[in-house]
Order: C-alpha cells, then sequence, then structure tokens
C-alpha cells in the first residue's frame, strides 16, 4: 500500500481482527456508518476491517477505534493484540500458524506417485470450488469475544426456549411496523446526519427482533395519529413515549421504562418550586406527549386545601370538549408550533410560563442544548405519571406475546441493561410488567 495511507495489509496473520471488532461493534449497537462517524475513520476502513481487507490497521486508527467503542480493560487488550496480528484472548491459534510436523524420509512417496497424487479427479471440483463459500457461511466463534451468555458477540443470539411464536402474516412479512415519533430524543429521533431512525427505543427493537428473527421498521406518525393508524393497520405497533393511562379499550401495553416526570423552572428557582404544592396557582406549559392526569391531581389537592389551580398550557392547543383537563385547570392556549418540546422551554425562559412539565428523560436531554445551563435547570419536585409502554392492538394478543418474550429475553442477557447504559438512562430500568400493562 502507498505511504501516508490510514492502514496497510500484512502478508498474514490476524484472521481474528475482522471478527473481534464485528463482534465488539454489535454488541455496542452500532452500524458500520455510526462507528465510522464516531471514531473519525471512513465507512471503507471500517468495512476492510472487518472483511478482513485490512489486517494491520496503524496504532492511531485502532486507538479511535477503542476509544468510539468506549473499551477499557481485556476487550481494549483484545483489540490492539489483534490488531498486531497476535492471537486474540481465548482464541485459539489456527493450524496454519503451526509449522507442520517433518515427515520421516522413509514415508516420503515416489516423484512418480506425488505427481499422481496432485492430480485432483473430476467429481472433486464442485466441491472445490464450493469451499470458499463454507468459510463464509461458518460464523467464527473462537475469536470473537464473550457475549455473556456463553456464545460471542459476533455470533447470531440463540433464542431462548420460552420465545413466543410470532404470527404467521408477520412471519411472512418478516418486519414488524411501529408507529414513532421523529424528535423525543433520547427515546427516539431520526438523526439528522443519515436521515436515520435512533434512541432507546430503536436499540430496544433492533435488539428484540434479533430475537425474533424480524426487523422493526420504524416510520413517523403524528403523535396524536399513532393509534389511528395502528388501528386502520398501517403499523403493528406503536412504541414513542406511550402510557397506558386512560387507555382505550381496544388497545393492550407492555411496559419497558420508568421515565419519571420533571419540571423545568429559570435559572436560580427565583419561584422557589421546590415542591408540587409549590405548583398552586402556577402556570406549567406541558408538550402533548406528557399526560396531564397527575397535574390534574395536584390541582385538585390545591382547590381542596383552598388553593388557585393550575393554569395548564398544552403545547399543541387541541381543543377537545372530552378531556380530562377540562374543569380541573385552568387552560391557556399555547402558541402554535412545529416544536412543542422547544416551544416549552422558550416559555419558561421568556416567562410565559412558571415551569414545563416534560418526561425526566427528555428534560435531561434538552439541558445538553447550547446555553439551556445559562437560562433553565431542573427542579426537585418529581411526578411520577407511569411507565413508557409498548402498544398493540388487544387482538393482536399473539404478537403481543411474541414481543414481551422477546423483551423478557433482552433483559435476562443483560442487553436491555446495555442499551438503558448506552442512552444515559441505567437508573429507569422497568422489569417488563405482564400484558396487558402494570408494574
Amino acid at each position: 500500500m502507498a505511504p501516508g495511507s490510514d492502514d496497510e495489509p500484512p502478508g498474514s496473520g490476524p484472521a481474528t481482527l475482522a471478527a473481534l471488532l464485528r463482534g465488539l461493534r454489535q454488541r455496542a449497537l452500532l452500524t458500520q456508518e455510526e462507528l465510522a462517524r464516531r471514531s473519525g475513520l471512513s465507512v471503507r476502513t471500517i468495512r476492510g476491517l472487518e472483511l478482513g481487507g485490512i489486517r494491520r490497521p496503524r496504532s492511531g486508527s485502532v486507538r479511535l477505534l477503542a476509544d468510539a467503542l468506549q473499551l477499557s480493560g481485556r476487550d481494549r487488550e483484545a483489540l490492539v493484540e489483534a490488531a498486531r496480528g497476535e492471537p486474540a484472548r481465548r482464541a485459539v491459534p489456527p493450524p496454519a500458524s503451526r509449522p507442520p510436523a517433518p515427515v520421516p524420509p522413509a514415508s516420503r512417496p515416489r516423484r512418480g506417485a506425488r505427481r499422481l497424487a496432485g492430480r485432483v479427479p473430476w467429481w472433486a471440483w464442485p466441491v472445490a470450488l464450493l469451499a470458499p463459500l463454507a468459510v463464509l457461511l461458518v460464523p467464527t466463534v473462537a475469536t470473537a469475544p464473550d457475549r455473556g451468555d456463553g456464545a460471542p458477540a459476533g455470533a447470531p443470539a440463540r433464542p431462548p426456549s420460552e420465545l413466543r411464536p410470532l404470527p404467521e402474516r408477520i412471519r411472512a412479512a418478516g418486519r414488524i411496523v411501529v408507529s414513532s415519533q421523529d424528535a423525543l430524543a433520547p427515546i427516539v429521533f431520526v438523526d439528522p446526519r443519515s436521515g436515520r431512525f435512533r434512541g432507546l427505543d430503536h436499540d430496544l427493537a433492533q435488539a428484540m427482533g434479533q430475537r425474533l428473527g424480524v426487523e422493526f421498521q420504524f416510520r413517523k406518525v403524528d403523535f396524536t395519529h399513532s393509534f389511528r393508524d395502528m388501528r386502520a393497520g398501517r403499523s403493528d405497533i406503536a412504541m414513542s413515549v406511550f402510557r397506558d393511562v386512560n387507555r382505550a379499550p381496544d388497545l393492550d401495553y407492555v411496559d419497558y421504562l420508568d421515565p419519571g416526570t420533571a419540571f423545568l423552572v429559570r435559572k436560580g428557582n427565583p419561584l422557589r418550586i421546590r415542591s408540587r404544592d409549590d405548583l398552586c396557582g402556577r402556570t406549567v406549559a406541558r408538550p402533548l406527549t406528557t399526560p396531564a392526569e397527575a397535574l390534574l391531581r395536584q390541582s385538585q389537592r390545591c382547590v381542596a386545601r383552598g388553593r388557585a389551580k393550575i393554569t395548564l398550557m398544552t403545547c399543541p392547543t387541541i381543543p377537545d370538549p372530552r378531556s380530562p383537563v377540562r374543569g380541573q385547570v385552568i387552560q391557556r392556549r399555547c402558541p402554535a408550533t412545529p416544536e412543542p418540546l422547544r416551544r416549552v422551554q422558550e416559555l419558561v425562559r421568556d416567562r410565559g410560563a412558571d415551569a414545563a412539565m416534560l418526561d425526566l428523560p427528555l428534560a435531561k436531554h434538552a439541558m445538553t442544548a447550547p446555553g439551556a445551563g445559562r437560562h433553565l435547570e431542573i427542579a426537585p419536585p418529581q411526578i411520577d405519571a407511569g411507565p413508557y409502554g409498548i402498544v398493540f392492538r388487544k387482538a393482536d394478543r399473539q404478537l403481543r406475546d411474541a414481543v414481551r418474550s422477546a423483551l423478557q429475553a433482552i433483559v435476562a442477557d443483560g442487553t436491555y441493561a446495555r442499551i438503558l447504559a448506552k442512552w444515559g438512562l441505567a437508573g429507569r430500568a422497568l422489569p417488563p410488567a405482564p400484558a396487558g400493562g402494570g408494574s
């Protein structure tokens, strides 16, 4: 390879590097494009390393990969050793690396016999032609790091015996279509650079899909139309900050996360909102995705104690005479906006509201935006608004049970905990609930 290139191929050695890197990337739930973006290397380089085309990467490239994969300890050492051409830990050295045993002179064939032995009979040609394909089809087991369930990280997940079967229509289609949102980071969002869905929900769905042998295909649907989309058959399930409060009689939920609810207030908390009772008589803004039921109960307690009702601004404002909000709180219209999460933050910052009620993961993510820490902070009071759930049509019990069994499988093997930690939600774990909701 020409001098100055990123990596240079060796003549021999580390067949272990490709499988090791692929296994570590899959364990981190990253695509090749995502790993390339994190490490600063090109997708072509990542692909070359995983296919074995590049066997001796430069030490700087290995360091970038290890940092991007957040490796430490034995995992980091194994990657460095494999990049040097040394066998990975617990890997069996390939037979080709061992010198062949010397053949005793008496057992060596005569020249004519050796020439005859070198000829390949006609019936062996198909076997010789198909042998390279067998190498591609057999997964490398000895060189990949342990996944925690006795199988290497690069190997396909072994479905536990308790996995429930999918409906025939889902198996035939090979996918489960998911109604979702595109701007609720870190729960689910569309990466503006790649245009692909990312986030906690997406990673959990892909992990469950690997167990069930199907793809979870996300599609953007307006939050207020998600259930309508599912009932019309355009999607199979809904998965996007949905809670099983006031659930419709034709829907079922499987709970998977306890998000919690927080309040954003102005920097320094000048109104001293330190408990839920401090919300009495205050104006609270919320996005439509955050349920208002807990706030309604608090407003009732305020009135029972002779204090003023809470004033509620829901963004976007959707007039609904059947809404449980009516009569419980004072309602104010929220200015029209395509980005309700940003709007409620602006209302607090610009003194249009005293506090904003958000799901805790969304509130923490909002505080990472440039300049947010100069104007806003998260106040102490938190309200339990219920867990997030995956939504199913009640008639789809077989699909519900299959997805729930896959959720239990990724909880059991540690994948669920790793995904939550990846998105900063390790403290919000929730054991999978019985079908039909509940915690």
